[in-house]
């Protein structure tokens, strides 16, 4: 969903902490079992048939693979560089309340 329509769905579920992920289309996905399964599911959608390697970190390798945002309220994590799509949608978010921006880009860390 887009990030307007997810802030008037999350917005009185979640304070101080946002549990979601911000796909490169800015599109807003709501993290009920964790980051890490939400990535997993997006990768297995836009990569099918694609393998998660055994020798990495799980997490940091879907966000570069996936060009995901993570997003917990204090902090978000991305790799490279952000879409348009990605700035409005965490605009949005910060504009309702629901995250403070901090940008963490991972790129060349892991």
């Amino acid at each position: 969903m887009k990030a307007q329509e997810f802030t008037e769905t999350y917005k009185t579920q979640f304070s101080e902490y946002c549990p979601c992920i911000i796909t490169a289309a800015g599109d807003v996905i709501e993290c009920a079992d964790g980051h890490t399964k939400a990535l997993e599911e997006l990768f297995h959608t836009e990569c099918p048939g694609e393998e998660l390697p055994q020798d990495v970190m799980p997490m940091q390798y879907l966000i570069v693979r996936t060009k995901t945002v993570v997003v917990d309220y204090e902090n978000q994590v991305y790799s490279e560089a952000l879409t348009g799509e990605q700035k409005e949608a965490l605009r949005v978010l910060a504009d309702a309340g629901m995250i403070t921006i901090h940008l963490g880009d991972i790129h060349g860390k892991y």
